[in-house]
Parts: C-alpha cells; structure tokens; sequence
C-alpha cells in the first residue's frame, strides 16, 4: 500500500505542472476540510452546551420581604432591593478573591522557605 502511494507521488512529481496544480488543490481542500472538521469538533467540546448558558446566565427571582406588603413596592424600595443583591454579589466577589490570594500568598511562601542542597565531590580515580 505504501509502494503504491509513493508511486502516486513520484508519478505527480514527474508531471506537468497542470496536473500537480490539480492535484495540489485537491490535497488542500481535502485538509482544509479535515482542519475545519477538528476545530469544529474542538468548539463542541470546550464551550458549554446551550441548556448550561441558559442556567447559567439565569436571573434568580427575590422574594419580597415577609414584612413588606406588595402594595408598598416603591421606586426607592425596588433600588434597595437591587442594591443588597449587588452589594451582596461584591462581598462575595471580594471573599472569594482574599480566599485565593491568600492559598497563593502560602503557596509562594512555601516555594521561599524551600531549601535545595548542592554537594560538589571529588571524582574517585583522579589526581
């Protein structure tokens, strides 16, 4: 099989330079192809799937306060309710961000504190 494909080359190399056009288009749009059909298949495995962009991207529903009637929703009583879930969302973010730099403050402490040990010895044998 292998005899046979190297004959097919060595015949395209001994050919005029219509036919090696011919079959360079060829060979370029078979890989062309074959390179859109691995990068598509990449995007399907590393982006999320359209019912986890949905969940994801989601709006969690707040329910009104047991003390608040409904009648009472007011302009100001809305923003307030905004601002909790905002200001909620920040201490969460920040939290979070003091949580990992702190891992990463004693990750990097424990690469300083690490000690090597370097022996330089006589080779046996010499002078």
């Amino acid at each position: 099989m292998f005899l046979k494909i190297g004959q097919f080359i060595k015949g395209i190399q001994h050919s005029d330079d219509r036919r090696k056009k011919r079959w360079l288009v060829i060979f370029s749009g078979i890989l062309m192809i074959f390179v859109i059909a691995l990068w598509v298949a990449y995007l399907n495995i590393t982006l999320p799937q359209n019912d986890v962009i949905s969940t994801a991207t989601s709006t969690e529903a707040i329910a009104p306060s047991p003390f608040q009637k409904e009648a009472e929703v007011s302009f100001f009583g809305t923003l307030g309710v905004g601002w909790e879930t905002v200001w909620g969302s920040i201490q969460k973010k920040i939290s979070d961000l003091k949580n990992m730099a702190g891992t990463e403050l004693l990750n990097l402490k424990g690469l300083f504190e690490r000690t090597n040990e370097l022996r330089i010895e006589k080779p046996n044998g010499g002078n």
